[in-house]
């Protein structure tokens, strides 16, 4: 259940479509090179289109922990919600390497936007995106332990960026112990812990921080969140 329910979320040909057609766009905007670490803040009224690299967009507390909402790679965009609500949020947007994106200004959009009316759609197509990923983050805190949010969030991953192998799925997005706590809401103690467990049960393995699922029905059974 839940794996059709991700697949069916995060279309590899639709998000694939999707990109092609922001890559084409970018190309109408003013390309600027981000350093690794470094944080972005675009002016009021742009949207960007990541070019090169990988960007994570996230929230921090007063204490300054934080929580990944979104990482996004080539023909991914930001700044879309701010730009069609009008209004500016606060979440935090750094390069997790080195970057290069395009920013669109508010003449350039709404002319291709008046030019090209279905681009509304693919904007759509992007916001929606990621108000699912939030919902999806949502139910997996809600009504998930450490171990079923973790099954969780791999089985989401796989579904975006898995690739398939024999009787395997490799998830072909590398991440660190704490980039996978910060996206989960727990510490990396309690990832390390519960990745080691899933892999003593031979579940999943790890290889050069890309996991591979080993048995997708019992990783699947430790999810709870639907």
């Amino acid at each position: 259940m839940q794996t059709f329910l991700y697949k069916s979320i995060f279309d590899k040909e639709k998000q694939k479509e999707l990109r092609k057609t922001f890559i084409l766009l970018a190309k109408s905007g003013k390309i600027a090179d981000v350093k690794k670490n470094n944080e972005i803040e675009l002016p009021i009224l742009t949207i960007a289109i990541v070019i090169e690299g990988k960007i994570k967009q996230f929230l921090t507390s007063k204490e300054g922990l934080e929580k990944i909402l979104f990482y996004l790679q080539p023909g991914e965009i930001f700044g879309e919600i701010d730009y069609f609500g009008e209004s500016k949020f606060n979440i935090i947007t750094t390069a997790v390497e080195n970057s290069k994106i395009s920013i669109l200004g508010k003449n350039v959009i709404e002319e291709h936007l008046s030019k090209n009316p279905i681009l509304y759609r693919f904007f759509m197509k992007s916001i929606i995106r990621k108000l699912r990923i939030i919902e999806l983050q949502m139910l997996n805190m809600t009504f998930n332990d450490s171990t079923g949010r973790i099954s969780n969030t791999i089985l989401r991953l796989a579904a975006q960026q898995g690739i398939k192998k024999g009787n395997e799925i490799v998830i072909n997005f590398p991440l660190t112990q704490q980039e996978l706590a910060n996206i989960i809401g727990c510490s990396r103690i309690t990832v390390s812990r519960t990745l080691n467990e899933l892999i003593s049960k031979g579940i999943i393995s790890i290889d050069h921080k890309k996991i591979i699922i080993k048995n997708l029905k019992e990783l699947e059974k430790l999810d709870k969140s639907f």
